[in-house]
């Protein structure tokens, strides 16, 4: 038949395999030695005021007389008692209250037990604690007795080591006379002591036989009574005199008048209810890590779900936006769609805008302007040369001007189709990554502003190339105009001035309205240049984010490919969630009597 322990032990084994897969193993190992621990040894502690006759019940439960017994304050130390084969005694000396580290030990004379047992600390020589083995029967499944130093007494030693052994005890027994009732102090020490222990106790009335059966029957009664009021442990009457004279004549009277078979077995259920405490304690343990692992199992579960879902609404996102990337790739090459008409648009405006400039601004270079240059008292100046650097100081303004005006242009297309590719990929799409969005989205806006830039580079290039005027000056102007306005001064140097201007006016004017129709002409060649252009890089750009998303798909969907694995992860899952929930029920009920009549 399986004793308590094995059946905790029993559930253990099934739980390991569980529990080790999420880290726990130690615990269930830490469990199952205290289980051995509880199995092997239980510790019950007598205490109570002094001369209660503690130590005369204990002698007589082991059958030998190891604990001083005297008509003063007998027992001065703490006293252990458990099985051994040989009797040992050893005691443990110091001063407990500096320094508990500090304790020795020494093996007495099994004959010089009483000497450090009984006595002022002098005279027991600092004693703190006696350690007896002795071949008891009542001992021999692994109890421990303690025996305290009576409370209430003169020396407030005795009360410090009971109050220090409390803890140790498995089961307590707290032991009164039956001579008077119940006092004050021995309440509010059970109260304030024992009760907050937290551990199986019995009271036991002891000198029970100094009372008729009717008295006694009362006595208990009232005992009861007081202590219903804190809590209602078992009340036992005892007479420990019967005892030990039944223990030397074995005469049934004796028998009778100790109680002893009662006690004995009040203390062996004491004894069990102890263990089986403390072992639903342990499996109480058990159950909340279980309860841990199976909330662990089923995020996991969850998790496990979300993915798969996430993949799927993945796989659709991505669709749709490939979807909308191919659309938009072909509206591109359908010079009438929505996007080709807002490029174009914005195109026209701005090479509109540009093209007013130019004329409005040539117009009045070559009109207002040059005529103010030329009337001014500078501008026949060294042969004209002031004039016509003037004049090229105001082209390369307005050329600066023309070229601030397309890269704006160019910028604000790039801008525009940024957006519109923003918004197929989705700023706010969670299958792509931010480097991937960085790496095509804003690496695309750059493409677009760098080809506006080289093809506003061309256009100044052409220009310089073209007509001359945008160059160095003192290179530009000698190498083109002033050569021309040189020869032609040397011509009119016998005319009056007012002649002069006329004749310089229309040797240069023609050069100057060449430059700007020049002028004129490069702009609308780097328009469509980077009108072209444009539309090259941005169907680069949409293949390779294409292609990328279509890599990203086929990823996806290799995981989706797998499902039936994540399905067998949740089912698999789920079936150790029930294993889990079944353990979990049937603990519950381990130590209890449905339970153990099952078993």
């Amino acid at each position: 038949m399986k004793t308590d322990a094995d059946k905790l032990r029993s559930f253990l084994r099934q739980v390991v395999p569980i529990v080790e897969t999420y880290g726990r193993k130690s615990v269930i190992n830490d469990i199952e030695n205290a289980i051995a621990a509880t199995e092997d040894s239980t510790t019950i502690l007598f205490c109570g005021e002094f001369k209660r006759g503690k130590s005369s019940l204990v002698n007589a439960i082991v059958e030998a007389d190891l604990c001083p017994t005297d008509i003063g304050v007998a027992t001065s130390v703490i006293t252990t008692i458990k099985y051994g084969a040989a009797k040992k005694a050893v005691r443990y000396y110091g001063n407990l209250l500096e320094n508990p580290d500090s304790l020795k030990t020494e093996e007495i004379e099994w004959n010089d037990i009483g000497k450090f047992t009984m006595g002022d600390v002098l005279e027991i020589d600092n004693t703190i604690l006696v350690e007896l083995s002795y071949p008891s029967p009542f001992l021999q499944n692994g109890i421990t007795i303690i025996d305290t130093p009576g409370i209430g007494g003169l020396d407030p030693r005795h009360a410090i080591l009971t109050q220090i052994a409390l803890p140790k005890a498995d089961v307590i027994v707290f032991v009164t006379d039956a001579g008077e009732p119940l006092t004050q102090s021995e309440q509010n020490f059970y109260e304030n002591k024992v009760l907050p222990c937290k551990k199986n106790n019995v009271v036991l009335v002891n000198k029970s036989d100094i009372l008729t059966s009717e008295t006694l029957v009362t006595h208990i009664n009232n005992t009861k009574l007081e202590l219903s009021k804190l809590e209602s442990p078992e009340v036992v009457p005892v007479s420990a005199k019967c005892w030990v004279l039944y223990s030397k004549f074995e005469d049934n009277e004796y028998l009778l008048s100790s109680n002893r078979d009662a006690v004995l077995t009040t203390l062996t259920m004491a004894v069990e209810t102890s263990k089986i405490n403390q072992y639903k304690a342990y499996r109480d343990v058990v159950i909340a890590e279980l309860s841990n692992v199976r909330e662990s199992m089923l995020s996991e579960v969850q998790q496990v779900i979300k993915d798969t879902d996430d993949k799927l609404n993945a796989i659709e996102e991505l669709q749709r936006q490939l979807a909308s990337l191919s659309r938009f790739k072909t509206d591109l090459n359908n010079p009438t769609s929505q996007i080709r008409l807002k490029i174009n648009s914005i195109f026209e405006d701005a090479r509109n805008d540009v093209q007013n400039l130019i004329s409005h601004e040539g117009r009045i270079l070559t009109s207002t302007e040059f005529d103010t240059l030329l009337e001014s008292e500078h501008g026949l100046e060294n042969d004209g040369r002031w004039l016509v650097a003037q004049i090229n100081e105001k082209l390369q303004k307005l050329s600066r001007k023309v070229d601030d005006m397309m890269n704006d242009a160019f910028d604000k297309i790039s801008e525009s189709i940024e957006r519109e590719i923003t918004n197929i990929v989705g700023t706010k799409s969670f299958i792509l990554s931010n480097e991937f969005k960085i790496a095509n989205v804003i690496n695309s806006q750059l493409a677009f502003s760098i080809a506006g830039k080289v093809m506003t580079g061309s256009f100044i290039g052409g220009f310089v190339g073209g007509v001359g005027l945008l160059i160095n000056p003192v290179v530009g102007i000698i190498a083109g105009i002033t050569t021309a306005v040189a020869l032609i001064w040397k011509q009119l140097s016998s005319e009056a001035k007012q002649q002069k201007r006329i004749s310089l006016k229309q040797q240069v004017l023609p050069k100057v309205d060449l430059a700007i129709t020049d002028m004129r002409n490069q702009a609308n060649v780097s328009f469509t240049k980077f009108h072209q252009n444009l539309l090259s890089t941005l169907q680069t750009i949409i293949g390779e984010i294409e292609e990328k998303m279509k890599a990203l798909q086929a990823s996806i969907q290799e995981s989706i490919a797998s499902e039936h694995q994540s399905k067998e992860k949740v089912a698999e899952l789920e079936q150790k969630i029930k294993f889990c929930e079944t353990l979990i029920s049937q603990m519950k009920l381990l130590y209890s009597k449905p339970f153990s009549d099952a078993q």
